[in-house]
């Protein structure tokens, strides 16, 4: 069951959000396609050997008769870098063309020999590119830099760490045409070691050891090398097993002591490059040295600490004189300064102290007073600085030895890899030198036979992940990115209000309707402002509305202005009061600009015929608030708020209030307590659902009735509209004609007066 609704869900989830999963899955695959297309192939060679294990008299049975120490030994960075050695040009061709690189060995224009110059050269990739049938030009980066050098063709160029010599084939290979760029032909040239180094890390070379037969297997981006590679190293083993078929029985036994005698020089050499590296960096036991480098720290940490203490010491007693120089004593704590000079002047300024009390010559003890106080200062003042010096010493000492104590982990690794090294090596020279007791006692001087039975040769067929694995893991990559996008984007919008039913839960609040989303169902829309003025209708009592909302951008204003078309064209006097002063629109929209306004009423400028302004459309008539002093309170407060509103109800068939959102502003909330019915609009997919807890409270709160939600920019699928419930036929068009609308800028002021009261 729950398998079940989890795939329910999921469903669901694709057909909410089909456009996010069609458009990420499709990019997920092109990614794949990119990938498959870009990358380049990867070939593969391999090599079989037959490998005799009946005898311990050779250079790899030496050290383990277990088949894994053979492919071990085939697969060490020193075997392969032996085995290389001896080929000639470890080169790869490659041809990049429609933003595509591929082996080009066949394909390429140019053949390259090259000589290595120096003994650290490592990897060098070249492009080249033909000038003229006889020049050419080479580029490479080095470093980040791009480098280029001409040359002949046929002639030798020294470039970088190597001599190289470029000729053109005789025959030029056939390249099919491009389609967006044209082919450029590049090359890779590796040193044995660095190629050792990249088949060993990057796990490239496979060996395995089936009962005597060896499979040598090699990877490589370049056909020819890889198979190059492959059989280098096969005959490589073999020869090295082979050396002791022809020779006399004593040849194993001179193999085992040069061996042996090999290994000793390396014991001595590594013995020597500890003593070395302890010399070095005065290294006699690690952790003595620690401990030692602590206890100094501690010692200098507390020297600090005492001569800080002293230094605060001697601020006090600076504060202290300072501010008590009419105090008839100085007995503070003064034992920064323990010399007896200043012990001596502290005594005699505390005898002047008590002979000033006592004395009536009073002014030349006073003078003596402020000499001593002024040499008790300067002994204090250069004490500050021979303190100030130390703490400077003792911290540079602090700063060294912290450093010491930080490097102490570097050279314990150091030492650490030196003496596993010294211990394997021990090891080994223990093992061979009872290989050759073994030896020496058995007398087992046994041949083995070794030779290749299926050499590597070049395999043309790429062994890359196959495509259609490589486009399915973009299609669940796509799938999952858009499951979980659209299960975040789905939370979200679990937190806005989306349907009726979502504010019914809202207890104490009704539901007075929906208004259709103008952009997808414009007709659905003006039927909307229909029914809304049909439940309005259905009160008769209801001659002030208010509508407000949350926050803004919710709808308030634009339910306001067309509620207030809609309900004018069926020959309803309407008046909508913009109340909002953060933010008027009421006034730009109908393309007014008021004379007079509510703030004008109140403070006696105008009566309330002047501050109404007539609109383009009949029976449709606007007033602004204005600059309120103090807000809405104006208007509660004004003795003029009662005649105002009997007033406007007397004229009009219907007043609309347009208020702030009730999160921002408390503005709105007198207007609902004395309108006949209130509007709280919930935007639809967009008013979060805290937003109409705070409503319930409000209304709980402030005692507020006729609370109705209105859901704004609701989108109703045609699917939806039966024959039951088709629309009901269009009212009047919002938007009267030109030829009804009347002209504003051409009436009186005082025939718009009668025209309020008595159109």
């Amino acid at each position: 069951m729950e398998k079940k609704s989890l795939s329910h869900q999921f469903i669901n989830l694709v057909g909410s959000y089909k456009l996010l999963f069609s458009s990420l899955i499709a990019i997920c695959m092109a990614g794949a396609g990119v990938y498959i297309y870009i990358t380049p192939s990867t070939y593969e060679s391999e090599a079989v050997i037959q490998y005799d294990m009946k005898t311990q008299a050779n250079s790899f049975s030496l050290l383990n008769n277990d088949e894994n120490a053979v492919t071990e030994q085939i697969k060490s960075a020193r075997f392969i870098s032996e085995a290389l050695e001896k080929e000639k040009n470890l080169i790869s061709y490659y041809v990049t063309q429609d933003y595509k690189t591929r082996e080009s060995s066949y394909a390429s224009p140019y053949t390259i020999t090259y000589t290595v110059l120096n003994k650290n050269f490592k990897e060098q990739l070249l492009t080249i590119h033909e000038l003229s049938d006889k020049d050419y030009q080479i580029i490479s980066t080095l470093y980040g830099r791009s480098r280029s050098k001409p040359g002949k063709f046929g002639e030798e160029t020294i470039y970088n760490d190597l001599a190289l010599t470029i000729t053109k084939k005789n025959k030029v290979p056939y390249i099919s045409p491009s389609i967006y760029k044209e082919p450029e032909f590049s090359c890779a040239i590796q040193s044995p070691e660095y190629l050792a180094q990249n088949l060993q890390n990057d796990n490239q070379l496979s060996v395995t050891n089936n009962n005597g037969v060896i499979t040598i297997s090699c990877r490589q981006q370049s056909a020819p090398l890889a198979s190059q590679i492959t059989n280098a190293l096969a005959s490589h083993f073999v020869n090295a097993t082979s050396q002791v078929t022809d020779a006399p029985n004593e040849t194993p036994m001179t193999a085992l002591n040069q061996r042996i005698e090999l290994l000793s020089n390396e014991l001595a050499a590594t013995e020597e490059q500890i003593a070395s590296y302890k010399k070095q960096n005065e290294i006699t036991d690690l952790n003595n040295d620690n401990e030692n480098s602590l206890e100094v720290l501690t010692d200098l940490q507390l020297q600090k600490t005492e001569l800080e203490m002293n230094m605060s010491s001697l601020d006090n007693i600076s504060n202290y004189l300072r501010k008590n120089r009419d105090s008839n004593n100085s007995m503070i704590e003064y034992g920064a300064i323990s010399d007896p000079e200043f012990s001596m002047q502290i005594t005699k300024l505390n005898a002047y102290y008590t002979a000033n009390k006592t004395s009536e010559n009073s002014s030349t003890q006073d003078n003596e007073i402020e000499t001593l106080k002024s040499q008790i200062a300067e002994r204090i003042l250069n004490t500050r600085k021979r303190t100030a010096l130390q703490l400077e010493k003792i911290n540079g000492a602090i700063a060294l030895t912290k450093n010491q104590l930080a490097t102490f982990p570097d050279k314990a690794n150091s030492l650490i890899a030196l003496d596993r090294k010294l211990v394997l090596d021990k090891k080994v020279y223990d093992l061979l030198v009872e290989k050759r007791a073994q030896m020496i006692v058995s007398g087992n001087f046994l041949t083995e036979n070794t030779q290749i039975l299926k050499p590597a040769s070049t395999n043309n067929l790429p062994v890359n992940t196959p495509a259609w694995l490589l486009l399915c893991l973009g299609l669940l990559t796509g799938v999952s990115i858009s499951t979980i996008v659209a299960a975040l984007l789905n939370m979200k919008k679990q937190t806005k209000i989306s349907q009726r039913v979502e504010l019914n839960q809202q207890i104490g609040i009704q539901f007075i309707g929906n208004i259709a989303n103008e952009k997808k169902n414009p007709e659905r829309c003006e039927e909307s402002f229909n029914d809304l003025c049909t439940r309005v209708l259905l009160k008769p009592e209801t001659k002030m509305i208010t509508i407000t909302s949350s926050v803004r951008g919710e709808g308030k204003t634009y339910i306001a202005l067309n509620f207030s078309k809609a309900f004018a064209a069926m020959d309803k006097k309407v008046l909508i009061v913009d109340m909002n002063p953060f933010n008027p629109e009421v006034a730009d929209n109908f393309e007014v600009t008021p004379e007079h306004s509510l703030a004008d009423v109140l403070e006696g400028k105008c009566d309330i015929h002047d501050a109404v302004s007539l609109t383009s459309f009949p029976n449709l008539d606007v007033l602004v608030s204005g600059n309120l002093v103090a807000g809405v309170n104006s208007l509660l407060s004004s003795h003029k708020r009662n005649d105002i509103l009997n007033d406007l109800r007397k004229h009009y068939d219907l007043i609309i209030v347009d208020t702030p959102g009730t999160e921002q502003q408390i503005d709105a909330i007198p207007m609902m307590k004395i309108s006949d019915l209130n509007l709280f609009v919930v935007r639809a997919n967009t008013t979060r659902k805290q937003a109409v807890i705070n409503a319930g409270l409000i209304k709980t709160d402030y005692d507020i009735s006729n609370m109705n939600f209105l859901l704004n920019s609701v989108t109703i699928n045609k699917s939806t509209s039966t024959k039951g419930n088709a629309y009901r036929g269009r009212y009047r068009k919002m938007e009267t004609p030109p030829s009804a609308k009347v002209n504003k800028d051409v009436v009186p002021s005082f025939l718009r007066k009668i025209a309020l009261w008595f159109y």
